[in-house]
């Protein structure tokens, strides 16, 4: 890798760690898979995985590989795993399982999911984590090559967690949510969440219009597949600086959600709604442009209070 992105890998693991970050060996070296400890927290480049004469544009998936680096969070409180810039090929929907106190360096890596994909999922999964980070990066999907019935998402979470940070991300050409959270329930939600200067583009599962015959969610989606963002049962949260373009469905769907921000965000071109708050209290929006949308620009309802 140059100079250049492993000097970023250092300035990000001294903000994150209060460490410097080693630069990883490239095509299997011997040792792979040994963490780098700087400081309390190993700092892991997961091109230590990947074999000898790896390829960089995507063309043979290396998802197993990428799943052992993940997997280093599992052995220590907290991991930086770093993506160096290249396309990797997600060839399995059930996705990149991500663990607690990790966080994904992911400038300039492009996560193209198969066009072959034929059942549900997403790139990145996690369930009832804490202390998460995604940096950057791209996700592709393949939406116009799956068919109807095929939801894939890009990063979900589920169950009740804490402390989720996604900045600086693209997540395109997807068949269910760019970023999905989904607390269990008013007892088990997730909290503490921002995501900030993110582009939500041509996502979501298909909606038919209410005039048109077989109206709502295609068979074989759900709910849950609708919108570009879309938090159910999430507290304490902030969607700021983010572009929301062209969803097949809503461009945000709010459920069951307290105490948000959605500031400085653009919701344009979304099928059906664009910003879509449902029994929600104490959700604020401010400064957004949402326009374009094909049936409501902006709809409160439900039950919700003080948004």
């Amino acid at each position: 890798m140059g100079n250049r992105f492993w000097a970023v890998a250092w300035l990000i693991g001294v903000a994150f760690f209060g460490g410097d970050v080693g630069r990883g060996e490239a095509g299997g070296a011997s040792g792979a898979g040994r963490p780098r400890s700087q400081g309390t927290a190993p700092v892991v480049s997961v091109t230590t995985f990947l074999p000898a004469g790896y390829v960089t544009d995507g063309s043979v998936s290396y998802q197993s590989a990428l799943q052992k680096a993940l997997d280093v969070a599992l052995t220590t409180e907290r991991v930086m795993v770093v993506f160096p810039p290249m396309t990797y090929r997600l060839d399995d929907p059930t996705g990149l399982r991500v663990h607690s106190g990790t966080t994904l360096l992911l400038h300039g890596a492009v996560f193209q999911l198969d066009d072959a994909v034929r059942r549900d999922g997403q790139a990145f999964f996690a369930k009832e984590v804490t202390d998460v980070t995604f940096l950057g990066g791209e996700i592709v999907g393949r939406r116009d090559q799956w068919p109807d019935d095929v939801n894939v998402a890009g990063i979900r979470i589920r169950g009740r967690s804490a402390r989720i940070r996604i900045r600086d991300m693209v997540l395109r050409d997807l068949s269910s949510n760019g970023i999905g959270l989904f607390g269990s329930g008013e007892k088990a939600m997730i909290e503490d969440v921002w995501v900030e200067n993110v582009v939500v583009r041509n996502c979501c599962n298909k909606y038919v219009d209410y005039l048109q015959p077989h109206p709502g969610p295609v068979k074989g989606s759900v709910r849950e597949d609708q919108g570009g963002i879309a938090f159910y049962f999430v507290r304490n949260f902030v969607v700021r600086g983010c572009s929301l373009e062209g969803s097949r469905s809503d461009g945000t769907h709010f459920y069951r959600c307290r105490d948000g921000r959605f500031v400085d965000n653009r919701v344009i071109g979304s099928k059906m709604g664009g910003y879509f708050v449902e029994t929600c209290h104490y959700v604020l929006a401010a400064n957004n442009i949402i326009r374009g949308n094909g049936s409501r620009g902006v709809t409160i309802e439900r039950g919700s209070r003080f948004c």
